[in-house]
């Protein structure tokens, strides 16, 4: 999780990312690659 506010019911799988400012439960579920890229080198 990342952000700040009211997160309460949150169930996130492996490699998944939440980033809320207030209510976690209007924020979407993203896979934590959005944040951190593979390297393809």
């Amino acid at each position: 999780m990342k952000g700040f506010g009211l997160a309460r019911g949150i169930q996130l799988g492996a490699g998944e990312v939440i980033n809320g400012a207030g209510d976690f439960a209007d924020a979407s579920i993203e896979r934590q690659l959005a944040y951190h890229p593979r390297d393809k080198g």
